[in-house]
């Protein structure tokens, strides 16, 4: 990979329960035509997205630490845009990225279906993740793999992932790899 560059699309649950409950109240008031109150979220957050400046720093500061540090070197550093958006959870992703040397979508796809079990492919026959679709699944869901036509080598891709459920996941597997390492003893 030439270059890549991320925009996250940032859920409420990443706030917490209160941004969770915010979000929530906020498009009740507005289906009621009341005017909206923001305690967690700087403006409303229902029916809209937010750039939360300082937030989304904070957000692509951790994303970025996170990817250095699974990619050790291997890649490029992957341009961050944080982005609140209004859903209750689940990132999605919308990514772009350059290769150094030619390919296509399906061998990116391919790719992508080789990695491990953490990565599902969809097909474009098939109803293509959201987040809405994607809750309860602990695999991120990729779909719509396509070149950009105006810039050889460049690629779109979409991708979501239940962010509650992939934490617990990354969690328990943390738990068991120290639970059934050796001891010192």
């Amino acid at each position: 990979m030439e270059s890549a560059s991320v925009t996250i699309l940032v859920p409420a649950s990443e706030r917490g329960l209160a941004a969770i409950d915010e979000l929530q109240e906020q498009t009740v008031e507005l289906l009621n035509f009341q005017s909206v109150q923001s305690k967690i979220f700087g403006g409303q957050i229902a029916f809209n997205l937010l750039p939360e400046i300082q937030t989304a720093r904070r957000t692509e500061a951790l994303v970025r630490d996170q990817l250095s540090t699974l990619l050790a070197g291997r890649m490029p550093t992957a341009a961050l845009a944080a982005v609140q958006a209004p859903v209750f959870n689940s990132h999605a992703f919308s990514v772009f990225f350059k290769l150094k040397e030619a390919a296509g979508a399906e061998a990116i796809a391919s790719v992508l279906r080789d990695s491990g079990s953490s990565i599902i492919v969809h097909d474009e026959d098939g109803l293509s993740p959201s987040p809405i679709t994607v809750v309860g699944s602990d695999v991120v869901h990729v779909a719509r793999i396509e070149a950009d036509p105006s810039l050889p080598g460049s690629f779109f891709l979409w991708a979501v992932a239940d962010n509650l459920r992939i934490a617990a996941s990354n969690a328990l597997q943390i738990a068991e790899s120290l639970m059934l390492a050796p001891t010192g003893h």
